[in-house]
């Protein structure tokens, strides 16, 4: 194709954990990524579990291999988060501490987080 630029990404490795923010565009603050969680009405997960807002959340079954299971998951956008619960009909902004997430490809997980506030499909702040 003319005029086209190709762009090599056969060294990126969305499983590992610099790659993936780097990749993916994730915004790290003070060593905090910021990811998202795709919830019910009542806040809640695809597995019932429950992450208030303002609060931290941890899972008590937490192992940091890279696979599903085992910890909190979270997507790098909001409509990526959907993905994984697609009945979800609200979306929360969470802060994951980078030292301990694991990457796993489009998602992360990890053992906590902080729930920040609720957003739109987009990421955008939803008003209270």
């Amino acid at each position: 194709m003319a005029g086209g630029v190709l762009i090599d990404v056969t060294d990126i490795d969305t499983y590992k954990v610099q790659d993936f923010i780097d990749f993916h565009g994730v915004a790290v603050e003070d060593g905090w990524a910021v990811v998202y969680k795709a919830v019910d009405d009542d806040l809640k997960s695809g597995r019932g579990f429950a992450y208030p807002i303002g609060e931290t959340v941890t899972a008590k079954d937490w192992k940091p291999s890279k696979e599903c299971g085992n910890g909190l998951h979270f997507g790098f956008r909001p409509a990526v988060a959907r993905t994984y619960f697609e009945a979800a009909t609200r979306f929360l902004e969470c802060h994951v501490e980078v030292a301990t997430m694991v990457a796993l490809g489009d998602k992360v997980k990890a053992q906590s987080c902080r729930v920040i506030r609720e957003v739109d499909l987009d990421g955008n702040a939803v008003e209270s």
